[in-house]
């Protein structure tokens, strides 16, 4: 029996399992600047996350250093720690499965989303959109360049209210 992968509500009683860390197809470790809008408030935050083919380690900071958060998804298990700064309505692993749906490939996610009954589209490397049915749930927007990890990407969950923009800082 295979290990199962932690599952995300991302639409209503629609949820996912998230994606393995080696589906991403290469190894990295990521730091971005990030702003996050969400009821008429703006945060910043440095996110970041470190990619390997058993491991997906991600920590958030304050703009001052001071730890927001941390995730560690190692299949089948997901560890989360959050800091009394951070508001009880932001999940971590949330957070993770926001950026694996804006980074892992089309083809991974789409395999994740189909068995949840909603689509993605991927327009031209330009746009990525998740819909159930006909209903835009979330949309993403890439900057230019080939590679997602080096451009800047806005990230908007239509179906929660918020929106994420990510600035790369340093990919390796």
């Amino acid at each position: 029996m295979q290990p199962q992968a932690p599952t995300i509500y991302l639409s209503g009683l629609r949820s996912i399992e998230l994606p393995l860390p080696q589906e991403l197809g290469r190894t990295v470790n990521l730091s971005q600047q990030v702003t996050v809008e969400f009821e008429g408030q703006v945060n910043d935050m440095l996110l970041v996350m470190d990619v390997t083919v058993d491991e997906v380690n991600m920590a958030a900071l304050t703009p001052f250093g001071a730890r927001l958060f941390s995730v560690t998804y190692q299949p089948p298990l997901i560890e989360t720690e959050v800091s009394p700064l951070l508001k009880k309505r932001v999940k971590p692993e949330y957070v993770l499965a926001d950026l694996m749906l804006a980074y892992w490939p089309i083809e991974v996610i789409h395999k994740y989303l189909d068995r949840a009954g909603l689509s993605i589209a991927d327009n031209n490397r330009e746009t990525r959109v998740i819909s159930l049915g006909n209903k835009i749930i979330i949309s993403i927007e890439y900057g230019a360049g080939s590679d997602r990890l080096r451009s800047k990407v806005t990230y908007h969950n239509l179906k929660r209210g918020y929106s994420m923009t990510m600035q790369p800082l340093d990919v390796e």
